[in-house]
């Protein structure tokens, strides 16, 4: 049985559960869903400093509303926007943004 790159994009995504304060990673957003980013937690090495630097100097800042606009198939990068400005994200990217829901 084949399955078609239709078949995968019309699959439901299952909703995240927030964590106990109600935050969840940007990667679990629903598409089309607003939120606000509370924190970045891209680790405490180099690599995760200069993330967590990159992610803050586009505008990814508590506060600051976002919203999924797309997902691209099989794992790939999510277009997400900030203020008004839109980001491709990689996924690794997206995972270290914390939000939270009714922004």
């Amino acid at each position: 049985m084949s399955v078609s790159s239709a078949d995968v994009r019309s699959r439901p995504v299952p909703p995240a559960t927030p964590g106990p304060d109600g935050e969840l990673s940007l990667l679990d957003l629903p598409v089309g869903e607003t939120a606000r980013v509370t924190r970045l937690c891209a680790g405490d090495d180099a690599d995760g400093a200069a993330l967590g630097f990159r992610l803050a100097e586009i505008g990814f800042l508590p506060g600051e509303t976002v919203r999924v606009i797309a997902r691209a198939a099989f794992g790939g990068p999510l277009a997400v926007r900030v203020g008004s400005s839109t980001f491709a994200l990689r996924r690794v990217e997206a995972a270290a943004v914390s939000v939270q829901g009714g922004g």
